[in-house]
């Protein structure tokens, strides 16, 4: 949205609390039966020494952060604005799942501009989250550690010129190998297209009644946002050309989640076209991920990232020389073979079921261990 911070200082980074075990993530399955521990990788000679690679195809999850004037408000349920609870939600999650995926991000509007209307710039180039040994540990890795630096390093300043970011990304984003998703997280509608064109029903000049004087607000005779208006084409909801840019990103193979923040409701129909046009549209009265305080916030964006990042569909790098010598481990627990456990799929898949499944798509198993040698547990 439009609008200019007063803030001058970057957002406090903080090393996050040690996460709960993944335990069973209140389901009822029994991963951590002691006597079937994971045997080591580097095991010689035991049984169940062979570990069976899982053939990996990380997806790039690339954050689009709105850096806006208006993203300086607080967030409800949090102590921290919401530039800096965006900060902090997209670092739980990738905590839990970077291992998995490549991801990168940009922020807009540009750090760089006069304006606050200079399209956004990549900060953090897209690249592999750190090894699973951090998850499991619990510690923030050297890549998450740098990325959310890069993130911190922004206050919340100038407008949002959506359209201008994603066409300025564009052969960034398509450049990238494999499948790629961006999330775009904005508080407010597109707006600072020099082009557009509007009515006083997508001025946000007019739609807010911001001042022309001391006494003469918007609207006026003629719209505040024509051409020869106070505000001018810049202050219009730029509608069409933010849709036909997420429109040229999914037609390149790019999915894009549409996250809104509090201050966008007004421009609901807004991001509900984005995100049909991002091919993400949800079911129900609202196509985007309308979030209403931080604990939304943390779970719009886990949803969208475990949805990316996990399969219970495994493809092995190579065929198993007997499936009844086959055991798959969440976190060095043994998950039977059985319809809440896992089933071979074809000769080199297999397929996680049932209420392991559920477990492993919320995002509370970090390893997934495939080995081979020791009779399959069936329990």
């Amino acid at each position: 949205m439009l609008g200019c911070s007063g803030r001058d200082h970057a957002p406090p980074y903080q090393v996050p609390d040690q996460p709960k075990d993944a335990g069973d993530g209140g389901l009822d399955i029994d991963i951590d039966d002691a006597s079937t521990d994971a045997p080591p990788l580097d095991a010689s000679g035991l049984c169940g020494n062979q570990i069976l690679p899982v053939r990996e195809n990380r997806p790039n999850l690339y954050f689009v952060v709105d850096r806006s004037g208006s993203m300086s408000d607080p967030l409800e349920g949090s102590p921290y604005d919401k530039y800096e609870s965006a900060q902090l939600a997209i670092r739980d999650v990738l905590l839990a799942v970077g291992h998995r995926v490549a991801y990168g991000a940009a922020v807009f509007p540009s750090f760089e501009g006069a304006t606050g209307c200079e399209p956004g710039e990549e900060i953090y180039p897209t690249a592999p989250g750190d090894s699973v040994t951090y998850a499991l540990a619990g510690e923030v890795g050297p890549n998450l550690d740098t990325f959310v630096h890069k993130l911190a390093a922004y206050a919340p300043y100038g407008n949002t010129p959506t359209s201008l970011t994603l066409e300025a990304l564009y052969d960034t984003l398509t450049s990238l190998s494999g499948d790629t998703s961006v999330v775009l997280a904005t508080d407010g509608a597109p707006n600072c297209n020099p082009e557009a064109q509007c009515g006083s029903d997508l001025c946000m000049a007019d739609l807010g009644g911001w001042p022309v004087s001391n006494t003469v607000f918007c609207p006026l005779s003629i719209s505040c946002c024509d051409p020869d208006g106070p505000y001018g084409p810049v202050s219009c909801v730029d509608v069409d050309a933010s849709v036909a840019a997420v429109r040229a990103l999914f037609d390149a193979g790019i999915s894009t989640y549409v996250v809104g923040l509090p201050g966008s409701e007004l421009f609901s129909d807004v991001l509900d076209n984005l995100a049909q046009a991002g091919g993400t549209a949800r079911t129900g009265e609202v196509a985007y991920y309308r979030v209403e305080d931080s604990d939304a916030l943390s779970d719009s964006l886990r949803s969208i990232a475990t949805g990316i990042a996990i399969s219970c569909t495994i493809d092995l790098s190579e065929v198993p020389p007997d499936w009844n010598l086959v055991n798959v481990y969440f976190d060095g627990g043994v998950v039977p073979m059985n319809d809440d456990g896992w089933k071979r799929a074809s000769n080199d898949t297999l397929e996680i079921v049932g209420q392991s499944c559920e477990l492993l798509e919320s995002g509370d198993v970090f390893q997934v261990q495939i080995a081979a040698g020791c009779p399959t547990v069936v329990k």
